[in-house]
């Protein structure tokens, strides 16, 4: 799973949201393979990836992402994960976004949906 336009920059002004949905009795893990976003956080303003345990984003957070990172292993603690890819209009420099490996630990497959489509989410 890709930020929009991976490896490329990502535009500003996104709010991606996706729920990855597995069967009932199984959890799902993320692993941060790459992970770039504008982290303006001395100057109170910055991009990131918030991963919540659940179908939406009441759920508890499990990570939030911003800035660079690497090698994060995030594990759900029932059968959905939801993300929420926020970005900013106006920020002067490109970075490329996350790669994120998803898997399914259980004996049924998943599925990942887009909930919402603003331009230039996938």
């Amino acid at each position: 799973m890709t930020s929009p336009n991976y490896p490329e920059h990502y535009d500003g002004g996104l709010d991606c949201r996706w729920l990855i949905a597995a069967p009932v009795q199984n959890i799902i893990t993320l692993k941060v393979l790459d992970f770039e976003t504008y982290d303006g956080s001395h100057v109170g303003s910055k991009e990131n990836l918030v991963i919540y345990d659940g179908t939406n984003m009441h759920g508890q957070s499990l990570k939030t992402l911003s800035g660079t990172a690497s090698s994060d292993l995030i594990i759900s603690t029932g059968s959905n994960v939801y993300l929420r890819f926020t970005t900013i209009i106006g920020i002067p420099y490109s970075f490329r976004g996350f790669k994120l490996e998803i898997e399914n630990l259980g004996k049924y497959i998943f599925h990942v949906m887009a909930l919402e489509r603003p331009a230039g989410c996938k």
